[in-house]
């Protein structure tokens, strides 16, 4: 049996704040930009109400939350450990989905 790493995608593998934020203003909805960080603190974007559920959901299912763009140095790392025989399989928080 080979060597299974279950690992986080958004903000680990996946730069997810960048995709976000490109979508928010695609959709012209107004956010204080770099708020994300470390922290993933979507309600702290705004500076009023947003149903967050609803959003990362509607960003998902768009082409950006589809086509996020890998961080620094991922794909080399990944590879490597693949090619040393390790299996992977990706998870994720950001939503209530069971697929």
């Amino acid at each position: 049996m080979k060597p299974l790493i279950l690992t986080d995608l958004d903000g680990t593998l996946l730069n997810f704040t960048s995709a976000f934020e490109d979508w928010l203003t695609s959709k012209d909805i107004p956010f204080h930009p770099n708020k994300l960080g470390d922290h993933y603190c979507i309600s702290g974007m705004f500076d009023h109400k947003v149903d967050e559920k609803q959003l990362v959901s509607e960003f998902f299912e768009s082409d950006y939350g589809g086509n996020c763009q890998a961080l620094d140095n991922t794909i080399q790392h990944v590879r490597e450990l693949y090619d040393l025989g390790f299996d992977f399989i990706g998870i994720t928080a950001c939503s209530d989905d069971e697929a």
